[in-house]
């Protein structure tokens, strides 16, 4: 709908910023809920390192008898997946947004509607990018990313869409690191690769 508009000349700089608000805000949700799962994966992670660094607390919980908890797990997976089914759902508005901004870059002025950008928004892309556990997000993220820079680099803007999220080395090799997982997924493809290749160059240029 957007390249539609885009193409019929119907998108006024004020269309662009009312556009990029919408899709900005939705983002910044997504990226929210995005950070805080992944604090909470890290913090399940060092619960269980915790019990392999103590094998006598281990050994203690091993030891409790829970009886017969068969049917507690069955219902405990129903809300598993009744929880995924509703997660998987929201994050589809987040890849329709992110989608949109994409659309918009490509059919319209990048210039102008990278300039819509605020640099809180920038962030929250890449926070998606880099944190999100969808592979479609983080996919639609690197390409959008891709035209980001392109469009920054050519206008020398590049602090006023992404602050100072690349400014310190330690962060950004965290940051490489954490996008340098995907190729774990199941789900690679050469899109992803290609296009994560060509912006983690760029980061390192």
């Amino acid at each position: 709908m957007l390249q539609l508009f885009a193409e019929c000349g119907k998108l006024t700089v004020s269309d662009i910023d009312r556009t990029v608000e919408f899709t900005g805000g939705i983002v910044a949700r997504h990226a929210k809920i995005a950070t805080r799962l992944a604090k909470e994966k890290a913090a399940a992670s060092e619960e269980i390192d915790e019990l392999e660094i103590n094998p006598a607390n281990a050994d203690f919980l091993r030891g409790i008898d829970l009886g017969d908890t068969s049917e507690e797990e069955e219902l405990s997976q129903d809300g598993e997946d009744d929880c995924c089914d509703e997660a998987e759902a929201k994050w589809s508005k987040a890849y329709m947004a992110v989608s949109s901004l994409e659309h918009l870059v490509q059919s319209c002025d990048a210039a102008q509607v990278i300039a819509a950008f605020d640099v809180q928004l920038g962030q929250n892309i890449v926070t998606l990018a880099w944190r999100h556990e969808n592979f479609w997000i983080k996919l639609v993220c690197q390409r959008l990313l891709g035209h980001m820079f392109a469009t920054c680099q050519s206008r020398h803007n590049f602090a006023s869409v992404f602050g100072d999220v690349f400014a310190e080395k330690e962060s950004l090799v965290k940051l490489v690191y954490q996008m340098l997982n995907v190729f774990n997924s199941a789900t690679m493809n050469e899109e992803m690769a290609t296009q994560l290749i060509k912006n983690l160059t760029f980061l390192q240029g």
